[in-house]
This record gives C-alpha cells, structure tokens and sequence, in this order.
C-alpha cells in the first residue's frame, strides 16, 4: 500500500510544479478561463469480459487549464465491483491525467456551449480482491492506464456539468486470478471554479 502513496506523491509533485509554473506565466492580455477548480464525479463500472461485472466508481479532480486547448488534473478515485462468483473487486486509485479539448474555452465575452474532449491518465492504484464466501482478501498495488472522454456544459461562470467514458487497464502484482483486468466507466458530475471570470483590471482573479 506504500507505493501507492509514494507514486501518488510524486504525481502530485509534477502537477503542482507545471500547474504553478503555467499559472506565473500567464499574460494580463489573455483572457482564456485559466481557473483552477474542483471537480467530482459519480457512476457506474463495467469489466470487459463475458460474464458482465459492474459496480459504482467516482472520481474527484483538482484541475488546471494549461491553455484554452489542454487542462491537467489530479485524479483521486474509487470503485467496487461485484464480481461474483469471482472474488468482489475494490479499487483505489490516485494519478494524473491529461485533458485535451477539441473545440476552445470560453472568452470574457461568452461561456460558450457544450465542449467535447480527449482524456488519458496514468495511475497508481491498490485493488483488494474480497472473496464474499471465505472472506479472504488479497491485495495488489500496481499500475492502471485510462483513456476516454466526454463532454463539458457550463451551468454559469461557476459551475460545469461534466460527462465522461473512460476505458480502463489495471496491471495486478501478486497471487491474483488474472494480472490484467480491463473495466469500462461512465460518470456525471459537477465542475467548480475558484476565482473571477472574466479575470479583472489586473487579471489576477481577485477584486
């Protein structure tokens, strides 16, 4: 369970680093919505097999545009899958993931309408394998990779209603059944964003 944290640390690190260098970069002239924000998402979890396995999984992001184009997130998630008569599956993850707009962010002047985007992260995760007869646990830290996307709608200059699909890789270690397992994800949830926008007289987002 220690390297999850440890991984998770060093994840941290890079997107506090880039996040900060981006943000004191930042011109007086742009106007692109650079906002941090916090975003939580909430659904549902499906393994890519058979015998359908499905479950609940939710996410929350702390996020920062890069530029109108591309925002980088800090992802933090969970998700439980009954996967009888296989053992029950509970997954913790934490990583950093990549998020690629195809069509630009509000200006000053408008917030804009539904924005389409592209995502991939990579994550350090620990996954307990529960057995709901003996209830034997076994658990294994490793490595997951997700790609997807979604879509965007802005409810007000605050808050922004998030859709996603991601497709999911998890790498096991360890005396598991299978050292790959493949899940698919659907979630809703909503976006905040701290600070003034469109930024004031001196673009520093604070009055």
């Amino acid at each position: 369970m220690g390297r999850i944290w440890v991984s998770g640390a060093l994840c941290l690190g890079m997107f506090a680093g880039t996040a900060i260098a981006q943000s004191g970069g930042a011109s007086a002239a742009s106007y692109n919505d650079l906002r941090w924000y916090l975003q939580g998402e909430g659904g549902f979890i499906a393994s890519d097999s058979s015998g359908v396995d499905n479950g609940v999984a939710g996410y929350l992001s702390v996020g920062k545009p890069l530029s109108a184009w591309f925002s980088l997130e800090l992802d933090v998630g969970y998700a439980s899958l009954d996967a009888s008569p296989s053992p029950d599956y509970e997954r913790l993850l934490v990583g950093v993931k990549g998020v690629a707009y195809l069509l630009p962010g509000p200006d000053a002047n408008s917030l804009g309408g539904i924005r389409t985007f592209l995502q991939a992260g990579l994550y350090c995760h620990s996954v307990d394998f529960i057995d709901s007869q003996s209830l034997n646990e076994t658990t294994s830290d490793s490595i997951s990779y997700q790609l997807g996307g979604g879509f965007t709608y802005p409810l007000s200059r605050l808050f922004t209603l998030v859709a996603s699909a991601r497709y999911g890789i998890d790498e096991f270690q360890g005396d598991v059944r299978d050292d790959t397992y493949y899940t698919c994800t659907g979630t809703l949830g909503l976006r905040v964003s701290f600070g003034e926008f469109p930024p004031d007289s001196d673009n520093d987002s604070v009055p």
